[in-house]
């Protein structure tokens, strides 16, 4: 009798659990947008937690250093979407009108058929308004930056946010010990160290790479005769944060394009692409720029963009691969841990 009050009373722990589980996740569906603007805010005040300190350790006063960064930052970005991103939008519209033409050109269809149907059509047609809003809302500065983002206030919101971390001395790692035990501080904040380092070298080191790879792709296109260079090379660099298959996705227009104009081209897209990812970036550039790496689970990455994707647009995309890197790092610290008490094999 007592043992079925015993089971019945566990069943009942269990099930709250499982229903607290499934309310959180619910909940957190419901608030994803400010979940995701907070995840941003953190992931920016960490990527510039470390010119920061490098400034500080230089005995400039911590307001005074962060609010250079912050300066500078704000100064590039100005100059990125005021002189780029307006010949971006113009050859991205012009692309996506005549990518039709490319499609069946490269299959070679006859005039009678038309590999893309209506529906697909219509979308692909539709592409053009959208990047002539683009286009025209980067007139202004900030225009551009608000559109990626998700509007004004969310950028206010991750910017302000960011700030408020980063003037504060151990910002970021003071918001996430508020969650844990006080008997759990220590390993926490050792964690925090080798997760902060990791994190930070991972984001510069990759962010500089993605650059020089679009550079060279840009360069590359316009030397092969490849039209939408400009276009081709953000989508290398966007898609280069995603190992193995961000740099194939990102050459498979291309070298559709490509050969298009002819078989060689077409050969030589491929051949610019292997180098810049598969050599370049891989022997050279990672090495160089990137000391400490994460290895991260190509599943687990392509999982959580996919669903970053699916709640917030561009900006779930860029949150999801510094998030997919941290939680990447806790399952190696777990499996690292769980090692030391497996029996030796000797």
């Amino acid at each position: 009798m007592n043992e079925n009050k015993i089971n019945f009373f566990d069943s009942m722990k269990t099930a709250f659990a499982w229903s607290l589980v499934v309310i959180l996740i619910m909940l957190a569906f419901l608030i994803s947008d400010i979940v995701i603007t907070f995840l941003a805010a953190i992931i920016f005040a960490i990527a510039l937690d470390k010119p920061i300190d490098k400034l500080v350790k230089k005995k400039i006063p911590r307001q005074v250093a962060v609010m250079s960064i912050y300066l500078i930052f704000l100064v590039i970005i100005s100059l990125v979407s005021y002189s780029l991103l307006p010949p971006l939008a113009n050859e991205a519209s012009n692309f996506a009108l005549n990518f039709p033409i490319y499609i069946e050109n490269f299959f070679h269809l006859s005039s009678g058929t038309s590999l893309v149907d209506p529906g697909s059509l219509n979308l692909v047609q539709s592409l053009p308004a959208f990047f002539d809003i683009i286009g025209t809302s980067s007139q202004t500065i900030f225009g551009k930056i608000f559109v990626i983002f998700g509007g004004f206030a969310s950028f206010m919101v991750i910017f302000f946010v960011a700030l408020f971390l980063n003037i504060q001395e151990n910002g970021v790692r003071n918001l996430i010990f508020l969650l844990v035990p006080k008997k759990h501080l220590a390993f926490a904040n050792a964690f925090f160290n080798k997760t902060q380092d990791s994190l930070n070298g991972w984001l510069w080191g990759k962010l500089m790479s993605s650059i020089i790879v679009a550079i060279i792709v840009y360069l590359g296109l316009i030397l092969i005769g490849v039209p939408y260079a400009l276009v081709f090379a953000v989508l290398a660099m966007l898609l280069n944060f995603i190992p193995f298959l961000g740099p194939v996705i990102a050459s498979i227009i291309p070298a559709i394009v490509g050969f298009t104009i002819s078989l060689l081209d077409g050969f030589l897209v491929l051949a610019l692409y292997f180098i810049a990812n598969g050599i370049i970036e891989s022997f050279v550039l990672l090495p160089l720029l990137m000391k400490r790496t994460i290895n991260m689970n190509p599943i687990l990455l392509i999982f959580f963009v996919l669903i970053g994707g699916r709640l917030a647009g561009i900006l779930g995309i860029i949150i999801a691969i510094p998030v997919a890197a941290v939680v990447s790092l806790v399952i190696n610290e777990f499996l690292a841990s769980k090692k030391d008490f497996l029996p030796d094999e000797n």
